[in-house]
């Protein structure tokens, strides 16, 4: 008598928004190297400059999360915090690419670390 084979479960599918990660974080691969050489090449920022605007950005993002993850435990909402978190590359790349001062770079870069802490949350 031959024993009756369990079941297999599939894994459950990922929501169609979700694939939505993927081009953000083949721009996000493309532009990171590109951070510092623009900022040295055009803005003709300090190594310490770069330092800075990578200090200031990843200081942005623990609160961030902090803030975001906060937010969307207590809104029970998960998709507009992602679409927040994807959306914070379009809203502050532009700003970095066409600006020519470093203050402005420096805030878009660190608003950019904010924002995209809401996609993690």
């Amino acid at each position: 008598m031959s024993s009756p084979t369990p079941e297999r479960k599939r894994p459950p599918r990922a929501p169609r928004w979700f694939y939505a990660y993927a081009p953000v974080n083949v721009a996000n691969g493309a532009t990171s190297p590109l951070i510092p050489l623009y900022m040295l090449l055009v803005l003709h920022s300090s190594v310490l400059d770069v330092g800075l605007v990578f200090f200031f950005s990843s200081l942005a993002a623990v609160p961030g999360a902090v803030f975001w993850g906060r937010l969307s435990d207590k809104l029970h909402r998960r998709r507009e915090f992602v679409l927040i978190g994807l959306a914070s590359f379009a809203r502050t790349l532009p700003v970095m690419a066409l600006t020519d001062s470093l203050l402005v770079y420096l805030l878009a870069n660190t608003l950019l670390g904010f924002l995209q802490a809401a996609g993690a949350a």
